[in-house]
């Protein structure tokens, strides 16, 4: 980089990170996993952990059968009452709020 292009973006640097095998492995079994999914055509379920950086929440949320729903109702119960921290505990909560949010306005 420049150093006429640091002024411009000065608080982007960068880092070095290494890969450990393990962690490719994790990536590896992520796709093979949804490769899978694809293959047979049974989507994976919903994970409301990764909600927030999903970028087909509304599709999802309607994709959803009133038995999945009532599952993921379960799971926040559940972490209301775990010893998660509370900031976890409240990403479930927001997540599983806006996907009732969202079949709402799809009535």
């Amino acid at each position: 980089m420049s150093d006429e292009e640091y002024e411009k973006t000065p608080d982007i640097r960068a880092f070095c990170a290494k890969v450990e095998p393990d962690h490719k492995r994790q990536v590896f079994a992520k796709a093979v996993e949804v490769t899978r999914a694809v293959r047979e055509g049974i989507p994976p379920k919903l994970d409301l952990e990764e909600w927030t950086f999903n970028n087909f929440k509304e599709a999802c949320a309607n994709d959803l059968s009133e038995e999945e729903v009532e599952e993921l109702r379960k799971q926040v119960d559940i972490a209301r009452n775990s010893s998660l921290p509370g900031y976890e505990k409240a990403n479930y909560v927001r997540a599983f709020d806006e996907i009732v949010e969202l079949r709402k306005g799809s009535d």
